[in-house]
């Protein structure tokens, strides 16, 4: 996808990627894997990522629905040198995978408070 089939998402990414200190990439994608927009500070393989991410968000679905925790509302994935975080959204009036991969500067916090500000913005 072009940042001109997508335009708000390609804005969001960049804005996001901005916003959140720690964040080196941002990506939208669709629930069956296909990147939407992304914003990197390198190189990024965004077909690849947009494809784990989209299977991670499906199981973490599927666990919170298996264990009644309700449904999805953030993904986690914490490594030794970051993390990515990831939850829905609608963006140009479609649900969205967004995932945001930050290192440890990067507080859980405020990456939850803008990815939750995505729907007003």
């Amino acid at each position: 996808m072009t940042a001109s089939e997508h335009p708000q998402a390609h804005r969001l990414t960049h804005l996001l990627l901005n916003d959140i200190d720690g964040a080196h990439c941002v990506l939208m994608a669709s629930a069956d894997g296909l990147a939407w927009a992304h914003a990197a500070r390198s190189d990024l393989d965004t077909d690849r990522l947009a494809a784990i991410v989209s299977s991670l968000g499906a199981l973490g679905s599927a666990a919170a629905l298996a264990t009644g925790a309700g449904p999805l509302q953030c993904l986690v994935v914490e490594g030794d040198a970051g993390r990515v975080v990831a939850r829905m959204a609608h963006v140009d009036g479609q649900p969205v995978l967004v995932a945001v991969c930050c290192d440890t500067r990067a507080t859980l916090g405020m990456v939850r408070v803008q990815l939750n500000a995505l729907d007003t913005r």
